[in-house]
């Protein structure tokens, strides 16, 4: 058969050897019946040697299949042989990369810029690279480091606005909300109002040094402040207690606050002693008033209590006082006395200090008043240096 003008086939036909269909591009071939054949289409392509392309249809389940070549595209058909030949995607809605295995995305395009979820793990020990406001600008970028774990970690980034906190921008922390315990170390600096705790009931532990002064308000709002000064201390530690007591601190500059003390040993006086009632507290010793007792005493600073008195008026009952011979009484020693405590209601009791010796002093107890007799216990402070 030689060439033909167009040639139209209704019925079965077989073409055996080689056959040339067309020979322009402006020719066409339509096919309206079914391509039979699991690979029904052999190419051969620019080449001929042995090596062909077999066009593979597996066959269909279910519905009819349709594969649509788009109208608007060159390049070449991709296969799951050539997957590497993608270099570029278009904008999409969603993209879904399920498959196993390590996935590589490079370049300086922008991936993502919707919802995107990660599934997988991220590998190497810096998987994330940010380049930061400047883009491409500089070469320097923040990268996203990760030490390799003992076991699975979970980092939760909290549902509100801020910057990450780094051992790098420490400083950045200028609040925190209310913690149970807080323990810092090292050198420490609170700025602003701090609040340590919210009930009497908790406790502040400082293991460090504080600085030479602290200022403090009290509890009133204003301008000025009471600041608490260190002294410079010399090679030898110093420890300042505070007792299990309540009251004001006593300095330099409130000595009038002292009204009472305890049990003093010894007491010293360098310069203008002035008070109105001298009332030690001490142990005391109860004195029977006749001119020929003495009583002995233990401490340079006490209390002596007689027994009932009933002395008349404008009279007086003395005895002798002896101090311990460890205290350096001398007939030159100041001693002062007075009543502290009178048991009765009648009469006016006084004391003073007759004569004095080496070895002891000589005391009377008077009765001031010009009629009424004494009618009770009279207790007198004593003190001597």
């Amino acid at each position: 058969m030689g060439t033909l003008g167009a040639l139209t086939i209704t019925t079965t036909g077989t073409h055996n050897g080689n056959t040339n269909i067309g020979n322009l591009e402006a020719d066409t071939l339509t096919v309206n019946a079914l391509v039979v054949g699991q690979k029904p289409l052999i190419f051969e392509g620019s080449t001929n040697d042995n090596h062909a392309t077999e066009i593979e249809i597996l066959a269909a389940s279910g519905t009819d299949k349709t594969i649509t070549v788009p109208n608007d595209c060159g390049g070449t058909i991709i296969t799951t042989g050539n997957l590497d030949q993608i270099t570029d995607l278009p904008s999409m809605a969603a993209i879904d990369i399920a498959a196993n295995g390590v996935s590589s995305l490079n370049g300086g395009t922008t991936l993502f810029n919707g919802l995107t979820e990660f599934e997988g793990t991220f590998q190497g020990a810096t998987p994330i690279v940010l380049e930061g406001k400047l883009e491409f600008s500089d070469l320097k970028q923040t990268n996203i480091a990760v030490n390799g774990p003992t076991s699975d970690r979970t980092i939760t980034f909290p549902n509100v606005d801020g910057t990450i906190i780094t051992v790098g921008n420490a400083p950045d922390i200028i609040t925190t909300g209310t913690r149970d315990t807080v323990t810092v170390t090292g050198a420490t600096a609170f700025g602003g109002t701090t609040t340590f705790g919210n009930a009497v009931t908790d406790t502040i532990t400082f293991g460090g040094t504080l600085p030479t002064s602290i200022q403090v308000e009290g509890s009133t709002s204003g301008t000025a402040v009471q600041t608490l000064s260190i002294e410079k201390v010399d090679a030898n530690a110093k420890t300042l207690s505070l007792p299990d007591s309540g009251g004001n601190l006593v300095t330099t500059g409130n000595f009038g606050d002292i009204t009472t003390t305890g049990t003093l040993n010894s007491l010293t006086v360098s310069n203008t002693f002035t008070t109105a009632r001298l009332d030690i507290s001490d142990s005391t010793v109860t004195q029977q008033t006749d001119a020929t007792t003495g009583v002995a005493i233990t401490k340079s600073v006490g209390r002596i209590t007689t027994v009932s008195l009933t002395l008349a008026g404008n009279t007086c009952e003395f005895f002798f006082v002896t101090p311990d011979a460890g205290f350096g009484w001398t007939q030159t020693s100041i001693i002062m006395v007075n009543i502290v405590a009178y048991g009765g209601s009648n009469g006016t009791p006084h004391a003073y200090v007759a004569s004095r010796t080496n070895s002891n002093f000589y005391l009377a107890i008077c009765n001031g008043h010009n009629s009424n007799a004494l009618d009770g216990t009279v207790t007198i402070g004593y003190t001597f240096m």
